[in-house]
């Protein structure tokens, strides 16, 4: 006590109450305050450093665990693929490159397609056979594909092939035909046109590697491979690459293939799985010697191959001047109306018809029409006249003929009735008799036109 209180004596002596009127300055309240406030900003900025030091801190911490990892995984990447044997696919990129590599290629696929509602499987058998095609811009890749469907007991095949801007597919005892040279449209659509597009295409190990691609370069897909995995006793490599979109899966696209080629042992591809949609493809390949299918370079190849399908399921010969007494092939083509014209191969007409496959944008078609008119005025019957441009712009059209007179039809975009007559000459004038059978070709406009279609036509009568 006594202590405190000598303290208390000494603040008095030098701090006495009147200091102020004895001239002994006192510390003011405004100068308390103010070294109160200054006292208390340095103190938050030493905290604000001190949380910044920390954050730092952490940072730097954060990043030399994840440069640690790095590391980690890449000396565990570098083990893995030293444990790989010489020659090996040991990346993603790798694998992409050897599957591009897979030509000359032939294979025999066992094709599965299998619905959750359905009782059983639709099993093809295909064969493929592919080759490199560096100069062609539509598609690398010339193929010939033979396929075989065993189904309740009955046995359906067909085939497809590619080479130079032609394609050729046969179904249902059709064979269809394009040819970049007469119809461009077909080959040139967003999707990669009809020759990248056909069934089992996607097989071809140089297109597999196309679609791999695409994949990686997608946000919607998730990607994984794997260098060495044990598929029935035997080291392969594997991919899986899963699509979500809003948070839903729509393919599951699975591959395994050999470790050193490339080439595909098997691909599942599963579309929607869990969904009522759902539907899962299943192609086994295999590599037995006996299979030897080429691609082909050329139409009297490929028709040597098949020349039964050539000769009793061709739409058309291809050439126009081989038509005259063949059927008028089958089209179903859009009015300028909005309605449609269909005809099937065997359909009659009510009376001999003459058939204009004439290009709009030529500068013969006004004069085209005309004479095809005058020639029918003059016929001594009635005649079917049928206008079939190739264009599509009604406007244009309307301009050339005007309006429609009696039994005249004015058809549209008639493009592939040009590529199933085997033409790429307009016009071209088709008189038939009413029975559908072919009786003369006029190619091209010259000013005989109308002489040489009345001519035509008495001899349908």
């Amino acid at each position: 006590m006594k202590g405190i209180l000598g303290i208390f004596m000494v603040i008095a002596v030098m701090y006495p109450p009147c200091s102020q009127a004895r001239g002994i300055h006192a510390v003011s309240q405004e100068r308390i305050v103010g070294e109160i406030s200054s006292s208390s900003d340095t103190k938050a900025d030493k905290e604000a450093l001190k949380a910044a030091k920390k954050a730092q801190k952490e940072a730097e911490k954060k990043a030399r665990k994840a440069e640690k990892e790095a590391k980690k995984r890449a000396k565990k990447n570098k083990k893995n693929k030293k444990a790989l044997p010489e020659g090996a696919i040991a990346t993603y990129d790798g694998f992409i490159k050897a599957l591009a590599r897979c030509t000359p290629y032939c294979a025999q696929v066992d094709y599965d397609v299998s619905l959750p509602m359905g009782t059983d499987e639709i099993t093809y058998t295909v064969k493929l056979a592919s080759d490199t095609a560096v100069a062609d811009r539509l598609l690398p890749v010339k193929y010939l594909i033979d396929w075989k469907l065993d189904h309740n007991g009955s046995e359906t095949t067909g085939f497809l092939a590619y080479f130079d801007g032609n394609h050729y597919r046969y179904r249902d005892h059709r064979l269809q035909e394009y040819h970049m040279s007469q119809d461009t449209v077909p080959f040139l659509t967003r999707s990669g046109g009809v020759q990248a597009n056909a069934q089992f295409v996607n097989l071809i190990p140089q297109m597999v590697s196309k679609e791999l691609e695409k994949m990686s370069q997608s946000p919607d897909f998730t990607i994984s491979f794997t260098p060495d995995t044990l598929t029935g006793g035997e080291h392969r490599v594997a991919l899986t690459a899963i699509q979500k979109i809003n948070n839903e899966i729509g393919q599951r696209y699975m591959i395994v293939a050999d470790r050193f080629s490339g080439k595909p042992l098997e691909i599942t591809n599963q579309y929607n799985p869990g969904q009522i949609s759902e539907q899962t493809i299943t192609a086994r390949f295999s590599y037995p010697e006996g299979v030897s299918l080429k691609t082909v370079t050329d139409e009297a190849s490929l028709q040597s191959l098949y020349p039964e399908e050539f000769e009793k399921y061709r739409d058309c010969s291809n050439r126009i001047e081989h038509m005259r007494g063949l059927q008028v092939p089958e089209f179903s083509l859009p009015t300028t109306t909005g309605e449609r014209y269909s005809r099937q191969k065997d359909d009659k007409f009510s009376r001999p018809t003459v058939i204009a496959i004439i290009d709009p944008d030529k500068d013969n078609a006004p004069a085209t029409v005309n004479s095809l008119r005058k020639a029918l005025r003059k016929a001594s019957q009635e005649v079917n006249l049928i206008f079939a441009f190739t264009g599509s712009n009604i406007d244009r059209i309307e301009e050339i003929t005007g309006l429609p007179a009696v039994n005249e039809t004015f058809l549209i975009s008639a493009r592939s009735l040009a590529r199933d007559c085997g033409t790429a000459i307009f016009p071209t004038i088709i008189v038939a008799e009413s029975s559908g059978k072919v009786s003369n070709v006029h190619l091209g406009y010259n000013n005989s036109l109308i002489q040489d279609v009345i001519q035509s036509l008495t001899l349908v009568y």
